[in-house]
């Protein structure tokens, strides 16, 4: 070998380090060649660069300029694919099964919120038994997890267990479409139906005075302290045991009496007559 001079040994060591970045270690050429700048080759020229002057500068992470573009690429596509893969289950779920609906949109989502605003006034408004407990079994079939459910559910099994009060004492259907009484005898009955008993004994004594819009009928009277009583109310159910016992009814007198006793109810007085 002849001795180098010093450009061409800092040609040398930048080669070097060249063919460093690419993982590779120049080849010098023969000595035989002729006078003039020794050129090295470098492996794989043809996929890394014809000459030096041709050597492309990359990162050994994939630098340059089609590097970036296909990183740029790629975090596009992982954020593109949890959009595209909820598109194609939306897709199979509705080819499975011809019913599916996506879930709706914001826009839906505030029409729903009118129509269970609206539906639940409904129900707040109904006074009649039968037709509440339907208007709520419908309400929570439509709208099982609106912010009503709860409520919902509680005034349901109140309503059913007014429903069988209602048959029991003998009140129709059609007593509760009755628009009678003023505004405050309305507001007790939908409360009496909510299971109310203090509502239902008010609205015993309205027929007992003939107040709150409504005649005097001692049929009524009856009949919603009865109801009142078997909301609970101890109250109401020592009237019917006065009632009973002035009118010689002495099982039913005994029976609401006890009724009244078990329920906390202490009148000052105890019957003034027993036939039992």
């Amino acid at each position: 070998m002849r001795p180098c001079g010093l450009a061409e040994s800092r040609r040398i060591v930048f080669l070097l380090i060249a063919s460093a970045a690419f993982g590779q270690m120049p080849v010098l050429a023969s000595e035989k060649q002729t006078a003039g700048s020794p050129s090295i080759a470098l492996p794989d020229a043809g996929a890394r660069g014809k000459t030096v002057g041709d050597v492309v500068h990359r990162t050994r992470h994939g630098g340059g300029i089609r590097g970036r573009a296909a990183k740029s690429s790629a975090k596009a596509a992982v954020k593109a694919e949890p959009k595209f893969k909820a598109q194609r289950k939306a897709k199979r779920l509705a080819k499975a099964n011809p019913s599916f609906r996506p879930p709706s949109q914001p826009v839906s989502l505030a029409v729903d919120s009118i129509r269970t605003e609206e539906r639940w006034r409904a129900i707040q408004a109904t006074s009649q038994p039968t037709r509440l407990i339907r208007l709520i079994e419908e309400f929570e079939r439509d709208f099982p997890a609106s912010r009503f459910s709860l409520e919902g559910h509680k005034l349901g099994t109140a309503a059913r267990r007014a429903l069988a009060i209602q048959r029991s004492v003998g009140l129709s259907a059609e007593f509760f479409d009755d628009p009678v009484g003023d505004a405050e005898f309305r507001k007790r009955l939908n409360a009496a139906v909510r299971g109310d008993s203090e509502a239902a004994y008010r609205i015993a004594l309205a027929y007992r005075s003939g107040t709150a819009g409504v005649g005097v009928s001692f049929q009524r009277v009856e009949q919603w302290l009865r109801f009142s009583a078997e909301l609970g109310s101890g109250k109401a159910s020592w009237e019917l045991a006065e009632i009973y016992n002035v009118g010689g009814f002495v099982a039913d007198a005994a029976r609401f009496e006890n009724k009244a006793l078990e329920l906390g109810y202490r009148p000052g007085i105890r019957l003034p007559t027993r036939g039992y």
